[in-house]
C-alpha cells in the first residue's frame, strides 16, 4: 500500500517583507520535527520574494531539506515598492529531498493588467497547477497534482472585492472537455488556497460582526459563502489588529472596525465539506521586530492524502467539492455516482455545465458584482426612501437560494433574467419603478420554471412600455380635466402642458404596438416615465397640495437638465418646453423659481416650431427619434509585469 503525501497549508501576507525569523523557524520546525510533514504550500501576498526564499532556505538546507518557489505575481501596494519588482504575490513550497516539484503553469488574475491601475494591477491572486512527484523515474514513483491559489482582495470597496473574487475563480478553471480523458487532466488533486481576503469586521452600534462565521448571506460575503475555494477552511478569529482597537472604526473603512479575521488557509481534497471556518488547531503566529509584517502567519493542523485514490473518485469528488454550497442537491447525487461509462460521461457533462471557465458557477460569482454595485448606489439614491422597497431590492438580488441547483436551461434564462432586471434598475431613477421591476423579475422567475425559453429582454420591455404609457395616459388625463378660475393662467398651464406631451410623443410613439417594433432605450424610456409622472402630479397638486409643489418643480427642473444634457435636438426641446411647463405652475402656485440655463439654439428652434395647439385634446403622431444608447464594455488588460520566480 503507497505511503500517503503528509502535508501542511500556510498563508502569510507579509507587508512587502519576509515571513520573519521566528515564522520561518516555526514553519521549518514544523517540517521536519519527528516525523514532520513531506512538504509545506505557503501562499504568500505582499511578500518580498528572494528574501523570503533565502531565508527559508538557510533554516532548510542543512536539515536536508528544500525551498521553491512556484510562481511569483509582482505587485506595488506600498510607496517604497513603487520602483522595483520584488514584492507580490508567490507560492513557495517546503519539501524533503526525495519529492520533485515541476510548475505547470501559473496564472495571475488582476482586475486591470496596467502597471499604474492602482488596485486593479496589485490585488487579485496567483493560481498555480503543480504536479509533486515521490522516487521520480523509479517502479514505485507516485505523483499528485495540486491546484494552489494565493490571494490578496481589494481592501477598499466590497465590489471590487467580489470582482478579485470572480477573477481568482475564472483563472482556477479550465475549458469544456470532450473527454473522460481529459477531464481528469483537469481535476487537481488537491486544491490548497491562502488568502487576504480583507473581510475586516463590520459594526453594528458597539458590536464587531463577522459575517462569514455569523451572516455567511451578507451580500458582501455571500459569494466567498456559496462558492468557496475549499471545502475545509481554516483561520482564527482575529488574524489582524490594532491592539485595542476590536470595535474602533477604521478612519479608511466607514462601517469597519480596524481588526478581523482576514486570512484564511483552505483545503480542497475531493472530502465532504466542513460547514464552517475551522479556528481548532490552527497555528496563529504573531507579529515579530524582525519583520514589518503586520498580519498572522497561519498554519493549517497536519493532512494526509491517499496516493491510492482512484482517479474516479478523484473527479467526482472535486467536482462535489466545488458544487456543495452551490447546487447541495447535485453534489449529493455525485458523491453516490458508481464508476461506470455512464457516470464518467455524467460527470463531464455536468463538468462543462457548471465548472468549466464559462460555467453556471463563474457566470454567477460574476453577478454578484454588479448586484452589489447597484444595492450600494441604490441604498444611497435621494429618490428611494422606502425602507420596505430597500429591503425588497436587497432580498431579490441577493436571496438565500441555492445558485446553481434546477435544470441547466432553467438556470440560463434566470441568469440572463438577473442582468436584465440589473442593466434596468441601473437606469431607473424612481422608486415606484424600482418596485415595479422587483416585482416583474419575481413574477418571470416563476414563469421561467414552467417556460426556460422566455426572453426576459422582450417581457421587461412589454412592461417598461406599458409603465410609460399609464404615466403619460395619466398625465393626458390630469391635464385634460385640470381646472381654474383663471382663464388665461388655465390656458397656458394646458398649452404649456399639451407642448410637453408632443414633445414626449416625438421621441417615441405613444402606441404600445409600435413601441414594441422599435428600438427604445431603457434609459430613455424611464426618463419619459419620469417626465410623465412628474408632470401628472403637477397636474394633480397644484391647488390641493401646494406643498408638494417645490418638490415637484426641483424634480421637472432635474428632468429637463437631464434631457438638455442630450446630444440631440428632440430632447433638447423637450427640456424648453418643460421649462415652459414649470413656469406655468410657478405662476399659478405664486412661487420663484431659480433660472434655468439657456437651452441649446437648436432645440430652442425646434421648440418654437411645435405650438399653437387647437386643444389638449389634439392627437399629436411624429415619428420616433432614432434612441441614444451607449453600451460600455470594458477592456480586459494583459498583465505588464509577470514574471517567472527565480529559484537559486
Amino acid at each position: 500500500m503507497p505511503k500517503p503525501f503528509t502535508y501542511r497549508a500556510v498563508t502569510a501576507n507579509c507587508g512587502n517583507d519576509t515571513l520573519g525569523t521566528e515564522a520561518s523557524a516555526q514553519i521549518v520546525h514544523l517540517l521536519i520535527d519527528g516525523e514532520g510533514v513531506d512538504f509545506i504550500v505557503i501562499n504568500c501576498q505582499e511578500v518580498d520574494f528572494e528574501k523570503t526564499r533565502l531565508q527559508l532556505e538557510r533554516l532548510v538546507k542543512e536539515k536536508g531539506y528544500c525551498v521553491k518557489c512556484l510562481a511569483t505575481m509582482v505587485t506595488h501596494t506600498k510607496p517604497s515598492t513603487q520602483f522595483h519588482s520584488n514584492t507580490g504575490i508567490a507560492t513557495y513550497v517546503l519539501h524533503k529531498s526525495d519529492l520533485t516539484f515541476q510548475t505547470e503553469s501559473a496564472i495571475a488574475a488582476r482586475r486591470n493588467g496596467k502597471r499604474f491601475s492602482g488596485s486593479g494591477y496589485n490585488k487579485g491572486g496567483m493560481v498555480t497547477d503543480f504536479t509533486i512527484t515521490r522516487n521520480e523515474g523509479e517502479p514505485e514513483e507516485e505523483r499528485i497534482k495540486i491546484q494552489s491559489i494565493s490571494g490578496h482582495l481589494d481592501s477598499n470597496n466590497s465590489n471590487k472585492r467580489n470582482d478579485d473574487w470572480a477573477n481568482l475563480h475564472r483563472a482556477s478553471s479550465k475549458e469544456k472537455v470532450e473527454s473522460w480523458e481529459a477531464l481528469v487532466l483537469v481535476c487537481p488533486n488537491l486544491k490548497i488556497s491562502g488568502y487576504d481576503a480583507n473581510t475586516r469586521d463590520k459594526l453594528e452600534g458597539d458590536y464587531a460582526i463577522n459575517l462569514l462565521m455569523d451572516r455567511p448571506d451578507a451580500p458582501e460575503v455571500q459569494a466567498f459563502h456559496k462558492a468557496p475555494f475549499a471545502d475545509r477552511h481554516f483561520s482564527s478569529e482575529v488574524t489582524y489588529s490594532k491592539l485595542g482597537k476590536d470595535s474602533i472604526e477604521d478612519s479608511k473603512r466607514r462601517g469597519y472596525a480596524k481588526q478581523g479575521m482576514l486570512d484564511y488557509v483552505g483545503i480542497a481534497d475531493g472530502n465532504e465539506p466542513n460547514e464552517t471556518i475551522t479556528t481548532e488547531h490552527v497555528i496563529n503566529i504573531g507579529m515579530e521586530d524582525s519583520t514589518e509584517r503586520d498580519h498572522a502567519v497561519l498554519v493549517s493542523p497536519p493532512q494526509e492524502y491517499s496516493v491510492a485514490k482512484p482517479e474516479f473518485e478523484v473527479v467526482k469528488g472535486q467536482i462535489a467539492s466545488r458544487l456543495h454550497h452551490a447546487a447541495p442537491k447535485l453534489a449529493e447525487e455525485i458523491r453516490h455516482l458508481s464508476e461506470d461509462e455512464q457516470s464518467k460521461h455524467q460527470l463531464v457533462r455536468i463538468y462543462n455545465t457548471y465548472l468549466s471557465t464559462n460555467g453556471l458557477l463563474n457566470k454567477a460569482i460574476a453577478l454578484q458584482t454588479p448586484k452589489l454595485e447597484l444595492l450600494n448606489r441604490l441604498a444611497g439614491a435621494e429618490f428611494l426612501t422606502s425602507d420596505e422597497v430597500k429591503k425588497q431590492l436587497a432580498d431579490t438580488l441577493f436571496k438565500n437560494t441555492n445558485w446553481c441547483e434546477g435544470a441547466p436551461e432553467t438556470l440560463v434564462t434566470k441568469q440572463h433574467l438577473t442582468q436584465v432586471l440589473i442593466e434596468s434598475l441601473s437606469c431607473c431613477q424612481h422608486e415606484p419603478g424600482i418596485k415595479a421591476r422587483l416585482n416583474w423579475y419575481c413574477e418571470l422567475e416563476a414563469k421561467i420554471n414552467e417556460n426556460p425559453h422566455l426572453d426576459p429582454v422582450h417581457e421587461f420591455k412589454e412592461r417598461a412600455i406599458t409603465e410609460y404609457i399609464e404615466a403619460r395616459g395619466k398625465f393626458v388625463n390630469a391635464l385634460q380635466h385640470y381646472e381654474h378660475r383663471d382663464e388665461p393662467l388655465r390656458k397656458n398651464f394646458q398649452e404649456t402642458g399639451a407642448n410637453v406631451l408632443a414633445h414626449i410623443d416625438s421621441i417615441v410613439t405613444p402606441d404600445s404596438e409600435v413601441m414594441s417594433q422599435q428600438y427604445v432605450g431603457i434609459k430613455s424610456l424611464d426618463q419619459l416615465t419620469r417626465i410623465a409622472g412628474a408632470c401628472q402630479r403637477a397636474c394633480e397638486e397644484i391647488h390641493s397640495r401646494k406643498d408638494l409643489i417645490p418638490q415637484i418643480t426641483r424634480e421637472l427642473g432635474a428632468l429637463s437638465q437631464e434631457s438638455s444634457g442630450r446630444a440631440s435636438t428632440v430632447w433638447n426641446a423637450l427640456s424648453s418646453a418643460l421649462n415652459a411647463f414649470i413656469q406655468a405652475v410657478a405662476a399659478i402656485v405664486g412661487i420663484n423659481l431659480p433660472k434655468t440655463p439657456n437651452i441649446a439654439s437648436k432645440g430652442g428652434r425646434l421648440a418654437n416650431s411645435i405650438s399653437d395647439y387647437k386643444s389638449v385634446l389634439q392627437d399629436l403622431h411624429t415619428e420616433p427619434a432614432a434612441g441614444n444608447s451607449l453600451l460600455e464594455v470594458p477592456e480586459v488588460a494583459r498583465d505588464e509585469e509577470q514574471k517567472p520566480p527565480t529559484n537559486l
